[in-house]
């Protein structure tokens, strides 16, 4: 016997030899049909670094054409919080990948100490979070 709960009328039970699935026929919808098509993506080479990374980005979103504009942002977080470096990345073709290097400086143009940062991007409602952390040499 399966613990069921069944209610097909007057013969309501809470448990039952046989236990009924409602499923509709087809094709499942996403709630929000374009998130099949927009993914951010953000990759970091190498991770853990020293000098410099490889900051990778792709916001694949089909439907945008070639040549249409879009502007993207990526930040970098300290531990605490604050932003220790900001790019604006302006995109011509959203499913290209696109990269920036980060020497590992602020805004300031000053060394950030070795620790744990932050990367977030972030182009319209769509948004990417990884984690770097930089050592000392």
């Amino acid at each position: 016997f399966w613990l069921v709960i069944k209610g097909f009328g007057r013969y309501d039970s809470t448990y039952s030899p046989v236990f009924y699935i409602k499923r509709a026929p087809g094709i499942e919808e996403f709630a929000n049909p374009h998130s099949a098509f927009r993914i951010p993506r953000l990759e970091v080479y190498p991770n853990p670094f020293s000098e410099k990374t490889e900051i990778r980005y792709t916001i694949q979103d089909a439907r945008y054409r070639i040549g249409e504009n879009g502007v993207a942002s990526l930040k970098i977080y300290d531990i605490a919080g604050r932003i220790v470096k900001s790019f604006d990345l302006s995109t011509h073709h959203s499913l290209l990948a696109t990269s920036v290097v980060w020497f590992g400086d602020d805004d300031l143009g000053s060394q950030c100490p070795p620790g744990v940062y932050f990367l977030y991007l972030r182009k319209g409602s769509f948004s990417a979070l990884r984690k770097i952390i930089k050592f000392g040499r």
